[in-house]
């Protein structure tokens, strides 16, 4: 069933003002005097929940009218043509090895195989187009070392397009967004490669070209927080100095946990016994407790005994 105009408002676009079609993608604002176009996206976003990522696609906003007749800067060919050409699958129940998209990709990453596929279902037709891209082809080719080096950085770089859409869904694992960090500066190294090789022509010379720099923002990354526990523990711990709010309550953990210790040798100290420490039970209710042996005389008046065992007690005491 379709989802409805309020679901699709409520759940995944937002702006200052709160929920409301403002926040819309234009072209879906253009679509809801549509009723069959609003009907068909409905099924799609129910669809790509099933699949549990239409929230990390949808929120992205990225929503445009599909015209392919008139943008096409390449072939429309619809599934049957596909079919027929054997360009995915292979009619007549032939050998599913022998497709075409198969026998021709040689992709390394997930995302560049991806874009392949759309390649060889949208051929160019534009002969200025396909020509550059043999240049480009024939200019890798000539410098296989460069070639080998380049397949072989690429090889190290993660699922990008996935990863990044699931940092902004706010959805990433920490381990996960170490690993884009990491495959950035795999691109980094990359593009500084494919630059000093001299490829500065055709396609690959505007690829570099447009190229964002991104030195600066990977050095600021690799020393916000502490990698290794990222990887190990899963957790983000900005390093001193990059959260203000962090390292406030990170000093007054510290501040407490001192008074903790001083409270703790003064007790030992004024009860005579070294057996004195704290407990901590984690059951929603009670908070650290001074836990006493069951034998030891002399506990204050005002401290408030929570619990026993055959061998403690478990006090709160007005100080702690």
């Amino acid at each position: 069933m379709p989802l409805s105009e309020r679901s699709i408002r409520v759940n995944y676009f937002i702006n200052e003002e709160g929920n409301n079609s403002e926040a819309w993608p234009t072209a879906l604002q253009e679509a809801t005097e549509k009723e069959l176009v609003m009907s068909a996206y409905g099924t799609l976003l129910q669809y790509l929940r099933t699949l549990q990522i239409e929230r990390e696609l949808v929120i992205l906003k990225n929503i445009s009218w599909y015209d392919p007749i008139q943008d096409a800067s390449s072939l429309v060919l619809n599934g049957k043509t596909l079919n027929n050409l054997g360009v995915l699958t292979t009619p007549f129940d032939r050998d599913p090895d022998s497709t075409l998209f198969l026998m021709l990709n040689r992709c390394i990453t997930p995302f560049g195989k991806r874009m392949f596929q759309q390649w060889v279902c949208h051929p160019l037709k534009d002969a200025a187009k396909i020509n550059s891209r043999l240049d480009a082809v024939e200019s890798l080719i000539a410098q296989p070392t460069v070639r080998d080096q380049f397949s072989l950085n690429l090889t190290k770089i993660p699922d990008l397009e996935r990863m990044i859409s699931r940092i902004y869904a706010g959805s990433c694992k920490v381990q996960d967004f170490v690993r884009v960090i990491n495959g950035f500066k795999q691109i980094d190294n990359t593009i500084s490669l494919v630059r000093d090789a001299g490829l500065g022509e055709g396609i690959v010379g505007q690829l570099i070209s447009n190229m964002p720099e991104m030195a600066e923002l990977i050095d600021y990354w690799n020393s916000a927080f502490d990698h290794a526990k990222a990887k190990e523990a899963g957790l983000l711990i900005p390093e001193h100095g990059e959260e203000k709010d962090f390292d406030k309550s990170q000093d007054l953990i510290g501040e407490i946990i001192a008074d903790l210790d001083t409270l703790l040798k003064k007790t030992r100290k004024e009860l005579g016994s070294t057996a004195i420490k704290y407990k901590y039970i984690d059951n929603g209710k009670t908070i650290d407790q001074f836990e006493v042996p069951i034998t030891l005389k002399g506990i204050p008046k005002d401290w408030d005994q929570i619990s026993a065992t055959q061998k403690v007690k478990r006090f709160h005491s007005p100080e702690l």
